[in-house]
């Protein structure tokens, strides 16, 4: 360890204690306000604190600053938060998991849910009272994907779909449209306990052929019926 000495204080002047290197502490203010600094050889102000903010710096002017924990962890606390800038870019990693979570406020009697990411080594879990996700553009490339929900509601002003198989199971569907254009290139087929088809004007069937067939009874009925 480098050997330090200490000048002894002169009056009106800060006082200073320096190591063999040059690397020197000194006192900055005066009464109240007086704060420490330790300054390297060449004047860089490698560490200082300031009493009248509460305020402790550390700062490298060339190089890397690193925290190293042999054996332990490195925690970093404020009671008001902690904020991190990287300037160009943020790295985070470990080889088991990475966790960002907030603590649910406690309400006796009230169940609060809990915000939380967490990264493992091949998953990502997000969990979250409420998810909510705003971009121009989003982009959702997967081998597979399921969605499960208990109520779901999709607002679009246009939506393209363009699937290989397109198979829906529901107890009931119900379509409101103003105006409905299905065109099938082969067979259209609907299977059905019982088909009924209203139209509030006029309904029509054209076709190059058309079969009507009823195994026991065919019913046409109306106050005019042209054939042919």
């Amino acid at each position: 360890m480098t050997a330090a000495r200490a000048l002894a204080p002169v009056e009106g002047a800060a006082a200073v204690v320096e190591a063999a290197d040059g690397t020197r502490a000194r006192r900055v203010g005066e009464g109240d306000a007086a704060g420490i600094v330790l300054e390297a050889p060449d004047g860089t102000v490698l560490l200082s604190y300031d009493p009248r903010e509460g305020r402790l710096r550390l700062e490298v002017a060339k190089g890397d600053l690193e925290l190293c924990a042999r054996d332990g962890r490195v925690l970093l606390s404020g009671s008001r938060g902690v904020v991190i800038d990287g300037g160009d870019s943020v790295a985070v990693t470990a080889r088991r998991s990475v966790t960002l979570a907030t603590e649910p406020e406690k309400v006796p009697g009230v169940e609060t849910a809990r915000a939380e990411v967490t990264l493992l080594r091949d998953e990502l879990r997000l969990g979250a009272k409420t998810f909510g996700l705003q971009a121009l553009r989003a982009a959702i490339t997967s081998d597979e994907l399921s969605l499960a929900a208990r109520s779901l509601r999709t607002v679009a002003k246009v939506a393209l779909q363009s699937v290989g198989v397109l198979e829906t199971r529901a107890e009931r569907v119900v379509e409101r449209a103003k105006n409905v254009y299905r065109d099938v290139e082969e067979l259209a087929q609907t299977r059905a306990g019982r088909v009924r088809l209203i139209a509030r004007e006029t309904l029509h069937a054209a076709g190059k052929r058309a079969v009507l067939r009823g195994d026991e009874d065919v019913k046409i009925k109306g106050e005019k019926i042209h054939l042919g």
